[in-house]
């Protein structure tokens, strides 16, 4: 076992090194895709802790990727970059209070009609941004400014440049893998495949089953409150389809074509390279 463990962490240092020397042998187009690749890992990963280790099949996770994505143009001048580190916080917290509100909700209810209320809530999410007129309504918006990620007057790193914003995307999620996989080997990630396998049990046992799953919901939904961020920095238009529809469909492929309960960028990373919707030059 433990040389198994060896060989994949072996394994997971030599695609790192390999991914990060990339942009010097790649050009534009490829570190784009992989750049987009590397985003929806992150979303397929975050699906992953609550499909693959809870047993909670979500089919509104694109609503709080889509939520982050129009907070961030919300807090965008309309003639200057924003903060990055101020914008991205804040579309963070704004999915998470979401998910606490409406996860609050939908987790008291099971199985299929689970399902159905997480699918209602994103409905009304995707509803309320397409017909409301909010943020460009269904036709969408697009950003002319791009985050600016700037700490006492110098600039850290440039999104307009393509391998700063290929290194940022490959450092968030080696950063959101190593996270989850961390939850995932502590005793609270412990409680959550014991809630999977049998709740009633856990219960039982004294453990809070509500609050556990209540706050892996939020842990999931932060995830993909980051990537969306950076996906609308790769694309520079939003709209409701894209944001909360097509999203959704994109993370479920990518996420089961994977297989659940794995939580491996290895694998999602490579497999969401079809559902980008992207086709080779030439």
């Amino acid at each position: 076992m433990r040389e198994a463990s060896s060989a994949v962490r072996m394994l997971l240092v030599l695609v790192l090194t390999g991914l990060a020397v990339v942009p010097l042998v790649a050009g534009t187009f490829y570190l784009q895709l992989l750049t987009k690749i590397m985003i929806l890992a992150i979303f397929a990963m975050s699906l992953d802790l609550l499909v693959g280790f809870i047993g909670l099949v979500s089919l509104g996770h694109a609503a709080y990727f889509g939520l982050a994505a129009y907070v961030l143009v919300a807090l965008s001048p309309p003639n200057e970059p924003a903060n990055l580190w101020l914008s991205l916080p804040a579309a963070i917290a704004a999915a998470s209070l979401a998910a606490l509100v409406i996860g609050a909700l939908v987790l008291r209810t099971q199985g299929v009609y689970f399902i159905m209320a997480t699918l209602a809530f994103a409905q009304m999410l995707y509803s309320f941004f397409a017909e409301s007129g909010v943020i460009g309504g269904a036709d969408g918006v697009y950003i002319y400014w791009r985050p600016e990620a700037s700490s006492l007057g110098h600039k850290l790193f440039d999104l307009e440049a393509t391998a700063d914003f290929y290194y940022l995307a490959l450092a968030l999620m080696a950063l959101v893998y190593l996270l989850l996989r961390t939850i995932l080997r502590s005793l609270f990630g412990q409680v959550l495949v014991g809630i999977r396998d049998n709740e009633q049990r856990m219960r039982a046992l004294g453990y809070p089953t509500f609050r556990y799953k209540l706050a892996a919901f939020v842990i999931a939904v932060r995830s993909p409150g980051s990537p969306a961020t950076f996906l609308l920095r790769n694309s520079a238009l939003l709209t409701p389809r894209s944001s909360i529809g097509t999203a959704r469909a994109k993370c479920w492929s990518s996420s089961s074509s994977a297989g659940w309960g794995r939580c491996s960028a290895r694998r999602s990373a490579p497999l969401s390279w079809s559902c980008c919707g992207t086709s080779f030059p030439g």
